[in-house]
């Protein structure tokens, strides 16, 4: 039994090395298979108490005023409460990890309240794709040994909303004005411009099953864009496939506006394609061609 409190704790130090540093075989060695984890030990474990962290660092995301309860009997683990603040916003969850067979099965019930997604997504990947304020909240189940396993049995919802944000890799409008360019025979000037979508509001919900997601509800709003959006991502294969229909506003206003008010009110589909670290985007040519025609 125990009431813990820490100061700071750096978890990252004491975690396995990357795999990019670690030892490797000689060569001409086939790499041998990593160890799946025995969670056995977990069902003889009798425990319970809490543990509260002023700085907590782990998987390089740094939180503040963490706090856990933990509760472990007979191989089920359970914490509940957990809560931390983070990135400008905040978090609260219940996990449950059960040992009791081979198989672990693990259960979260989370959220994330007024997170800035740029600083947490850099923190956690290196990449920024995605700006903004966010809430997320997620409920989800897996199990498994190992992380490819955990994805092939992912299954829950995840629910998402952002306000005042960008996507980062592509430019809708500018993908319009190019394609429309074309068709006219003409040819734009090189884009000084970031290359991201900018949104007022995002939001959407993503249903797992056996680790693909579906979407059918995507929505963005832009000075210059109405868009939604439905599609699915394979988390096993690591791709996507996805419609955007993208409708133009009347206003001069975001991104290049000026250059498609002829397009206004117009829906022009964008396929997303590609790999989760390489997407690719495609714009329905041939339907703004049948626009312009008209």
């Amino acid at each position: 039994r125990f009431d813990l409190v820490l100061d700071q704790l750096d978890a990252d130090r004491y975690l396995p090395p990357d795999s990019k540093t670690a030892p490797r075989g000689q060569a001409g060695e086939a790499p041998a298979n990593p160890e799946k984890p025995d969670f056995r030990a977990l069902r003889k474990l009798d425990a319970a108490g809490k543990f509260k962290l002023g700085r907590l660092k782990v998987a390089n995301l740094t939180t503040t005023q963490a706090s856990v309860e933990i509760v472990a009997k007979n191989g089920l683990v359970r914490i509940d409460p957990a809560a931390a603040q983070l990135y400008g916003g905040a978090y609260a969850g219940k996990i449950s990890f059960d040992a009791r067979k081979d198989v672990s099965i693990i259960k979260v019930d989370e959220s994330l309240k007024g997170i800035e997604a740029e600083t947490l997504l850099k923190d956690l990947n290196g990449q920024d794709r995605l700006a903004g304020t966010g809430n997320v909240d997620a409920k989800l189940t897996t199990a498994g040994l190992d992380i490819n396993a955990m994805k092939a049995a992912l299954s829950g919802t995840v629910k998402f909303s952002f306000e005042n944000g960008a996507v980062r890799g592509v430019n809708i409008g500018r993908l319009i004005r190019e394609a429309k360019a074309k068709l006219k025979g003409r040819q734009l000037p090189p884009d000084k411009e970031q290359l991201q979508t900018d949104f007022s509001e995002m939001s959407g919900s993503i249903r797992f099953k056996k680790g693909v997601g579906h979407n059918k509800d995507f929505v963005a709003k832009s000075p210059l864009l109405r868009v939604k959006g439905h599609g699915s991502a394979d988390l096993n294969a690591e791709t996507m496939n996805y419609r955007i229909e993208a409708r133009v506003v009347g206003t001069a206003k975001g991104q290049g506006g000026a250059d498609l008010k002829e397009l206004s009110g117009v829906t022009i589909p964008v396929r997303v394609g590609g790999t989760f670290a390489e997407p690719t985007y495609g714009l329905d040519v041939a339907a703004l061609a049948k626009v312009l025609a008209k």
